[in-house]
């Protein structure tokens, strides 16, 4: 048996393919090529896995959706009161949106928005902001240097 610790995949020279994947929370295994058939089943397998770990992986980050810079800079004006007309907080308790992550910035107003971050201030602001608008002030406040 060889153990690769990077994808953590065991190789067995006596299994075969299943369609267990990794719901088991152990490492998949996949079979050692030992016949042209079983080579396109490894083949197979490791396209599947790889496959899995990429949807995984893009799952897991926010969703970013294409915002207009323009429509963000028009929306901005609420929120230049606290955190500057260009960005740049005048009050060192407010942070810098200008130059910040666009994800990050997309991710920080929706989870105001829903709730999952508490303050009450920023709550008001973005209640009432759509997933367009989240993106365009984002797009819009990443754009600025």
């Amino acid at each position: 048996m060889i153990y690769r610790n990077f994808f953590s995949i065991k190789y067995d020279d006596n299994a075969r393919p299943s369609n267990t994947g990794c719901a088991d929370k152990v490492a998949p295994v996949i079979p050692k090529a030992n016949s042209f058939s079983n080579l396109m089943e490894v083949i197979t397998m490791k396209k599947q896995a790889l496959l899995a770990i990429t949807i995984a992986i893009t799952g897991m980050s926010p969703a970013i959706q294409a915002g207009d810079a323009a429509a963000g800079k028009t929306k901005s004006a609420a929120c230049a009161g606290c955190h500057g007309a260009n960005g740049i907080a005048g009050n060192k308790n407010y942070p810098n949106l200008a130059g910040q992550n666009e994800g990050y910035l997309i991710k920080a107003t929706k989870d105001y928005r829903d709730g999952n971050r508490k303050d009450p201030m920023m709550a008001s602001f973005v209640k009432g902001l759509s997933d367009a608008d989240i993106a365009n002030l984002s797009t819009y406040y990443s754009s600025l240097k």
